[in-house]
């Protein structure tokens, strides 16, 4: 099983994947460690922004997004999305959260 956070599951594909140069850029520029204060969020792209909602698929991610600022005593999180990510980033902080 794959546990959250450190460089496994999604943070490993993150740091091995066209995205390691965002990753390392973040890191080194801003201080970001992976699997501390920068994660990955997945999702199933196949699915329409409705198919994400009836799947619990904008909960899981508004769950990780909580988690993360409560792990991180309280910070602000950043999300960047990139192609139907972005668009499901912009459609879970249009929905109904306290925090959004």
């Amino acid at each position: 099983m794959v546990q959250a956070g450190g460089r496994s599951g999604t943070e490993y594909g993150l740091w091995q994947s066209s995205y390691s140069n965002l990753t390392t850029y973040l890191s080194q520029s801003f201080g970001y460690v992976l699997g501390k204060d920068m994660f990955g969020a997945p999702f199933d792209w196949r699915l329409h922004l409705s198919g994400q909602q009836d799947a619990g698929g904008m909960r899981a991610l508004a769950t990780r997004v909580e988690a993360i600022v409560r792990n991180n005593c309280g910070k602000k999180a950043v999300i960047i999305g990139h192609s139907m990510g972005a668009l499901a980033s912009l459609h879970l902080l249009h929905s109904d959260h306290d925090w959004a």
